[in-house]
């Protein structure tokens, strides 16, 4: 079952909705699924948003994973590796809702 955390905010699905991606279906409004977000970028304008495994932590609870992002331009490499100020992403999702929206502000730049 899909939750709040798969799927982009509304001012992140508005922007992508504003350059093109329709949402597969209208959940309350034009909420976009973070995999599709994911898969556009990707395949419509080139750009790979890559969470991966990044620290892992020991704490009393046991171990934490976190994550850090790369966004990737398919034709010229690594764009930017995005982490945040308190050791890098506690979620995939969070990592890929951050590199989704640092891509639209790099596609802006390109425009």
């Amino acid at each position: 079952m899909l939750t709040e955390k798969d799927y982009c905010d509304l001012d992140t699905s508005h922007e992508l909705w504003v350059m093109g991606l329709e949402p597969e279906a209208y959940y309350d409004g034009p909420f976009i699924l973070l995999y599709e977000a994911q898969t556009w970028l990707r395949k419509e304008k080139g750009i790979h948003v890559v969470p991966e495994l990044g620290l892992i932590h020991r704490n009393k609870n046991g171990i934490t994973h976190y994550y850090r992002v790369l966004v990737k331009d398919m034709n010229n490499g690594i764009i930017i590796t995005l982490d945040n100020d308190r050791d890098d992403f506690e979620s995939y999702e969070e990592a890929l809702s951050e590199g989704i929206k640092e891509s639209i502000k790099i596609l802006k730049k390109w425009e």
